[in-house]
């Protein structure tokens, strides 16, 4: 399919004339942008209908028609327009009663959490500023298709077809206000913008309802008035709906109520001169101010609209001043993204428009755009279009000049209906259309070509300006940009909600009722280990969280723990990885609890105290080195993976109850049994090893006479189950459900059909999933009795296990019937039969319905736990109590963990913070331990981009430099030492000096998100939920410090680098003594900084350079040109090959500064990426061109900058005549940052002293950032 293009001079649209762009043409289709909902009725063309965006309208050639004059269209267009205001009006409602209908619907819908997050997130806003709008009216979640009352249809937005339903698209509605506070329109900014536009007007008009015109015909703006304000003094304009809001509440925020802010979609304030006359007549002041887009320079089409709102005001006495604060380009800020602390300088609307034809270019000269049918003075900052030239040349007035024009070009002239000596926009927009800029001005002064421009002397610019001043004002608008973006090298560090220090006291261990009285601080105490313990038994502690620093001895003094001297009959250690313990004394003395398997894998490189290799679990076709305990361990994990409890614990388990092999598990062990026997074996011991998992029934144990001790307590102890539910299993349920309680099916009917449609694809899903927010909001109203459906269709649909499992069949080989069948024989029979019952068991059981429903209905009903849902998967999380049952249990437990934070494990629990006592050791000292974190990389998470995991290599290649012994803490897939992994009880950097962790060590944000709201009932947003998850990432980063254990080398200095945009100080409380230092990695690998920082580094290169070399711009013969003659301009000019190319290179190298763009095109690099043997001759010689520009940018320049016999000037000449502009542009933007950043301070020193100090002034750094060096 051809692609549209859009329209530009000599290729106008034939509909409206249009050569900005607004419209697009392909072959014999226009979509027109001025003629939409209606035919234009232009000779020739046929009107089909609007396009789907309803953006533009759609017309096709008719060669039936009868041809037409312009003069003829605009009189039919006067007339159509006429008829369209009588429509309207008749049909729209008035201000009075839409406001009344709209805040009716805006009483049944709310702002979601969804929304409020992203407004609060992404557009920087404060809860209160959200309240405030929220309580007005002015926001609200969209949904359509949701039905409404008190609405009539002819409101726009609601369907008119009497179903009382909202139109549109889901989004955030944003309410369109008059000047007295009503509500007389919404527009929604879309959440699916790329399906949608980006803001679309609540309309009925499809529907042959209402549009959202006002009765006067004019569309609605953003009108943005305090609600508590007296009286207006100011009014201030901003393009948007949204956006204008913005602006309005961060003015209000500091005290200025009595500003009213407007906002117009498009910009397109002139559309509405009704509206805005009565905005400006409650304004005291005549002054007003226009906050343009970043970028509106650029798009004609913005500019337009800018100006007509300039006309509207300047014909009624008002002056519109413009914001300016160095918005060339898109990737600037907008006003509402502005820090607080940024500043702009107040223009006129003149030179506004002047910067929209230099953009960032600035040259010396008179120059004419035929392109962009304008001009502009690089001396005198005159400029503007035709009729600007026309009036400021011939000092006639705008309506005389488009009078003269309109006459010269025979075009009709139409004066403004709302104002009979004002001429209509559409009169000028003709005028502009039939006008070239070109042949007005050459009528006047002589022009010349000079590229795609003309240039010529200026008719109006002051002729002393010397050559320097283009320079001078691209130091100004660099020090605007710098001002505004310039903030610290690196991006902002994400800052943590980092809870008070606790209060720590050393003092006895208080008794429960005074640790609970003193507020229960953290005891800090100097004695014996295990004797600590043992008093806090004593004293009737049942839980103590000892947070002693790692390498304390805490696991040691576990190990050597003894029953009897904590008055119970035996200990439990109690640990992720129990089979492999790393503590001698824990090896030694503890009997382990091997859970069922089917055996073990013996990894040799990693070896226990006692010298026995690692066991673990095989991987997918790996063969065991050791036998199982039970081979039927898969047929527990089927069933625990349907959700379906009892079923381990039991000691009447059905899978143990059909196994044939039951007898010989209990009392003996062989290949593939003897679990039980094991685990009597092992109870038998006062002290054991074992996973809580592997913990037998509380109600059927003696735990009032046992203890427990956790390691690492914290990632040990679970207080959540996740069960993940896809198509097949809901499907499968519901199907059950259907046909065992078909009236339970019928009651649940709507929420079927809801949470299929997360499942199914039906719904979009968000770029990180469905939270549990956004789940619940699209869920109809749980039934009264909802629990008791839960337990009613649980109990219905639970499995009868005991006969799904198959028993093998046995054979009687007794008397005859064994007679000459060898014992070999009757074995292989055996396990055949075995093996045959097994594989069907195991069919049996894939087939039971996974356990979800009651627990998704008992937390829909109310019940703590939440849901999400992501890539078709519905993730439910309830409680899961085991082993917060277990710890209750138990006489008595201690939790090893120098990290976890007391407030979460206590929440995980289900105890009252003061029933954990938790102590501590001395810190011991950190003094030879050394902290660098670098900044510069943001969070470095798990999905990097090609150019960030390019950096970090550069970076980690520079550290292994630096460091022979260094090992790197990442995420899995870029490292072998894995976050939560390696980065935590592990002992295997003892002996470094130096490590080094990459990333910030979030946890999935979901799975927090779920365990918060499960644990605690509250919404996972706002500070506390924060609190919870940054208390998470630093008990993470510690332990990862913790791993150098530089506290038991004190000698010995150790070095951690932290690499990541996280703040760490923190970690000055954890670890008495320490050096914490932050360096951007600018300063240690440029190469592996960001592009941009790059760039500012090679700023503060130059201006170094500039301070080390200040004699030099002092110098006589500097200070001898103080009037700058024109043999001293000939004279530094010279060694570049002229003033010309002087300023062209010195203005190359400074609008680096504003933007990084490709420095090859498509196709060179395509072909530079081709193998040489496919080449032909011709791409092989352009190959060697391009291979010459990188040797020259990347080898031959930089070492001709460090030689001190070399003339640089001289040298850069060279290269330009050699290669030509095109290719010096590429060399400068391959250039190494050092290297641009030396050729940049050559440049500047070669200027006048005054123009130096121009630099200096834009750059402002101070003395300390001039010192930084690579």
């Amino acid at each position: 399919m051809s692609k549209f293009i859009p329209t530009r001079r000599g290729n106008n649209c034939p509909i409206c004339g249009d050569y900005s762009g607004d419209c697009r043409i392909v072959g014999e289709v226009v979509l027109c942008h001025s003629s939409v909902d209606t035919d234009a009725l232009v000779a020739g063309w046929r009107y089909l209908h609007a396009d789907k965006s309803g953006v533009w309208g759609v017309y096709v050639p008719d060669t039936g028609s009868e041809g037409k004059s312009w003069q003829d269209i605009a009189e039919q267009r006067n007339q159509r327009r006429q008829l369209e205001r009588e429509q309207l009006t008749a049909k729209s409602l008035p201000a009075r009663e839409r406001n009344q209908q709209y805040r009716a619907i805006a009483k049944q819908l709310n702002l979601s959490r969804k929304h409020r997050q992203h407004l609060l997130e992404h557009r920087g806003l404060t809860q209160s500023e959200i309240d405030l709008a929220v309580s007005q009216g002015w926001l609200r979640t969209w949904i359509p298709g949701q039905e409404v009352f008190g609405a009539s249809p002819n409101l726009a937005g609601i369907n008119p077809n009497g179903k009382h339903t909202l139109l549109g698209v889901s989004g955030i509605s944003i309410a369109a206000l008059d000047i007295n506070g009503c509500i007389v329109g919404h527009q929604i900014a879309s959440d699916e913008r790329e399906k949608f536009a980006k803001y679309i007007w609540l309309s009925s008009a499809s529907r042959s309802g209402s549009s959202p015109h006002l009765p006067n015909g004019e569309l609605p703006l953003f009108i943005w008035k305090h609600p508590l304000s007296a009286s207006i003094s100011e009014v201030h304009y901003c393009e948007g709906s949204l956006k204008s809001l913005l602006v309005a509440l961060k003015l209000w925020s500091q005290g200025r109520t009595d500003i009213v802010v407007v906002g117009a979609s498009g910009g397109n304030f002139a559309s509405s001169p009704q509206i805005l006359k009565t905005i400006q007549s409650i304004s005291t002041k005549k002054q007003c101010l226009l906050y343009p887009d970043a970028g509106a320079i650029a798009n004609r089409q913005i500019m337009l609209q800018y100006s007509s709102l300039y006309t509207l005001l300047h014909s009624s006495g008002y002056e519109l001043q413009v914001a300016w604060w160095g918005q060339f380009t898109k990737d600037d800020s907008d006003i509402d993204e502005l820090p607080d602390t940024a500043t702009f300088e107040l223009i006129t609307h003149a030179q506004f428009e002047a910067l929209a034809i230099v953009k960032t270019e600035v040259h010396n000269d008179f120059c004419v755009s035929d392109s962009k049918q304008s001009y502009y003075c690089f001396h005198c900052q005159t400029g503007g279009n035709t009729i600007k030239f026309l009036m400021d040349f011939d000092k006639k007035s705008f309506t005389d000049v488009v009078l003269g024009l309109a006459q010269k070009h025979q075009i009709p002239v139409e004066w403004d209906v709302e104002n009979p000596k004002r001429l209509s926009l559409l009169t000028v927009k003709f005028v502009k259309a039939k006008t070239d800029i070109y042949k007005i001005i050459s009528e006047r002064i002589p022009l010349h070509q000079y590229g795609k421009d003309y240039r010529g002397a200026c008719p109006f610019h002051n002729q002393k300006a010397t050559p320097f001043d283009s320079i001078s004002t691209l130091f100004k608008n660099l020090k605007t940009k710098l001002d505004n973006t310039f903030r610290g090298f690196g991006k902002s560090f994400v800052k943590p909600i980092t809870k008070p220090k606790p209060q720590e006291v050393k003092i006895n261990i208080p008794t429960p009722s005074a640790y609970q009285k003193l507020g229960h601080p953290h005891i800090i105490y100097d004695g014996d280990i295990l004797k600590t313990w043992q008093k806090a038994s004593e004293l009737g502690y049942k839980a103590v969280l000892d947070k002693s620093a790692t390498g304390v001895g805490k696991s040691h003094a576990a190990g050597d723990a003894l029953p009897s001297c904590f008055g119970v009959d035996k200990i439990f250690y109690l640990a992720a990885d129990h089979t492999n313990p790393t503590t001698l004394s824990v090896e030694v003395n503890f009997g382990n609890v091997l859970p069922r398997n089917n055996g073990f894998k013996e990894d040799e490189s990693r070896l226990t105290p006692l010298g026995h290799p690692f066991k673990v679990h095989p991987k997918k076709d790996e063969q065991p080195d050791t036998p199982g305990n039970c081979y039927r361990a898969p047929l527990f994990h089927t069933l625990a993976g349907k959700n379906l409890s009892g079923i381990e614990q039991s000691n009447e388990s059905p899978i143990c109850a059909t196994c044939d092999l039951a007898g010989a598990c209990k009392n003996s062990k062989g290949n593939g049994y003897g679990f039980r026997a094991e685990r009597s074996v092992a109870f038998s011991y006062d002290r054991l090893r074992a996973h809580p998992d592997s913990m037998p029934n509380t109600k059927e144990s003696e735990y009032e006479k046992w203890m427990g001790i956790w390691d690492e307590a914290g990632r040990l102890i679970k207080s959540t189950k996740l069960i993940d539910v896809k198509l097949a299993d809901f499907d499968k349920t519901w199907a059950e459900l259907e046909a065992k309680l078909p009236q339970h099916h019928t009651t649940l009917t709507y929420l079927r059909r809801s949470l299929r449609s997360f499942l199914t694809g039906e719904l979009k899903q968000p770029y990180h999933g469905w939270n549990d927010a956004e789940i619940r909001e699209r869920l109809p109203p749980a039934p009264d009795n909802i629990l008791l459906l839960a337990d009613e269709i649980e109990n219905e649909l639970s499995p009868e296990i005991d006969k799904i499992l198959k028993q093998s069949d046995s054979v009687d080989f007794r008397g005859n019937a064994g007679k000459g069948v060898s014992k070999a024989t009757r074995s292989l029979i055996r396990s055949t039969l075995r093996k045959e019952a097994y594989t069907e068991s195991s069919k049996n059981l894939d087939s039971v319905l996974l356990n979800w429903l009651p627990q998704f209905l008992r937390i829909w009903g109310g019940e703590k736990g939440a849901f999400r849902c992501q890539w078709s998967v519905l993730t439910i999380a309830n409680r899961d109590k085991k082993h917060a049952d277990i710890v209750k249990a138990f006489n008595f437990n201690v939790f090893l963990d120098a990290t976890v934070d007391p407030d979460t494990l206590a929440l995980r629990l289900g105890i009252q913070r003061h029933e954990l006592l938790v102590i501590e050791k001395l810190k011991p000292t950190y003094q030879n331990l050394r902290i660098i974190q670098v900044g510069g990389f943001g969070k470095l998470g798990k999905e990097r981009s090609d150019s960030l995991d390019q950096r970090v290599q550069l970076f980690q290649a520079w550290l292994r430099q630096k460091h022979s012994d260094i090992d790197f803490i990442d995420w899995l897939a870029f490292s072998d030492f894995a976050h939560f992994r390696e980065g935590r009880g592990s002992n295997q950097f003892i002996n470094h000096s130096t490590l080094a962790s990459l990333g910030i060590p979030y946890q999935n944000i979901g799975a927090l998100q779920m365990e918060y709201q499960t644990l605690t009932g509250k919404s996972p947003e706002g500070e506390e939920f924060q609190a919870f998850v940054d208390a998470h990432v630093q008990e993470e980063i510690v332990q990862e410090v913790g791993r150098l254990r530089s506290h038991l080398a004190p000698d010995q200095d150790k070095t951690f680098y932290f690499v990541a945009d996280y703040d760490i100080d923190f970690l000055a409380l954890e670890l008495p003594g320490v050096k914490i230092e932050l360096i951007d990695v600018i300063n240690l690998c440029p190469e592996a900084a960001s592009e941009g920082n790059q760039t500012k580094w090679g700023i503060l290169q130059a201006l170094k350079q500039l301070h080390e070399q200040s004699v030099k711009v002092t110098s006589d013969v500097v200070a001898a040109a103080a009037g700058i003659s024109q043999p001293y301009l000939s004279k530094i000019a010279k060694p570049f090959g002229g003033w010309k190319r002087l300023e062209k290179i010195l203005l190359l190298l400074l609008n680096k500064l504003y933007s990084v763009s490709n420095i090859f095109s498509s196709s060179e690099q395509e072909l530079l990426d081709k193998p040489e043997s496919e080449l032909t001759d011709s791409e092989y010689k352009e190959l060697k061109d391009l291979e010459a520009i990188k040797f020259m940018a990347t080898q031959y320049l930089p070492l001709a900058f460090n030689e001190p016999e070399i003339d640089v000037p001289a040298e850069v000449n060279m290269v330009v005549e050699s290669f030509g502009w095109k290719a010096f542009e590429q060399i400068v933007g391959l250039m190494p940052i050092q290297s641009f950043a030396k050729l940049l301070g050559i440049l500047i020193n070669m200027l006048p002293s005054s123009v130096v100090e121009e630099f200096r002034g834009a750059i402002a750094f101070d003395d300390e950032k001039m010192e930084v060096t690579g």
